[in-house]
């Protein structure tokens, strides 16, 4: 990671810090993406999932991506629950 997280957050910066860790990090993962070559998304990697041992790397970043969407899902709901309006998403 470029950024350092801190070890204690002040509980009166907590929210905003979160957002921007949140950020940076979504951030930087998605400028990985354009860094990745042809050859790195055909290649087989070993994962070791239940019935599949290997994957390609696009099936990879395919994989990151829907877990970041079932957890986001999964954020609202929380959100939602707590009567907070979720922050429009933008695709």
């Amino acid at each position: 990671m470029p950024f350092e997280v801190p070890k204690t957050i002040d509980k009166a910066r907590a929210k905003e810090i979160s957002k921007q860790l949140l950020a940076q990090s979504f951030d930087f993962c998605i400028g990985l993406l354009t860094e990745f070559t042809p050859e790195q998304m055909d290649k087989l990697y070993e994962v070791g999932w239940f019935e599949r041992p290997k994957i390609a790397g696009r099936e990879l970043v395919l994989g990151m991506f829907t877990h970041t969407a079932h957890h986001r899902g999964q954020a609202e709901v929380y959100l939602r629950a707590n009567g907070i309006k979720p922050p429009a998403y933008r695709f």
